[in-house]
């Protein structure tokens, strides 16, 4: 197989980079011979301009090969920058769990403390009924119970 190339904003040339060898110990061919004798894959390439990622496909109706040449550090950068994101949207859950979180303790605290005056209420009008039997103080003590 052989072919034409057309190529689009490559920021180097493309003969010298299809010259390239396929930087991998098993294969011992230039860029383009390993282009063109598979339907299917990617490789990395030492350029006079850096380090680049090929990737290519094989069209099956029209026989072209579609290749697409990242160089490496643009694939660096956009991991760090998708890390960098991923930690800031952490910590910014973090902190949206933590006032969730505050804000759900005062609420169960207010409720919590609602419910317990609620039941301490008759418990408390109990005691002081008991010390005004102790007293012997019946007309308190019948007051104390229907208050």
């Amino acid at each position: 197989d052989n072919g034409k190339l057309i190529a689009s904003n490559l920021q180097q040339n493309v003969d010298q980079l299809m010259s390239e060898s396929v930087f991998d110990e098993q294969t011992q061919k230039s860029v383009e011979s390993y282009i063109m004798s598979y339907n299917l894959g990617s490789f990395v390439v030492s350029g006079e301009k850096g380090v680049f990622n090929v990737t290519f496909v094989k069209n099956r109706l029209t026989g072209w090969r579609l290749i697409l040449v990242t160089p490496e550090h643009v694939i660096r950068s956009s991991y760090v920058t998708t890390e960098a994101l991923v930690l800031s949207g952490d910590n910014s859950l973090i902190k949206s769990l933590f006032f969730a979180y505050i804000l759900l303790l005062g609420l169960f605290l207010a409720i919590n403390s609602i419910a317990v005056n609620k039941m301490l209420v008759p418990i408390t009008k109990l005691i002081a009924q008991a010390k005004h039997l102790k007293q012997r103080d019946f007309n308190k003590a019948i007051h104390t119970v229907h208050s």
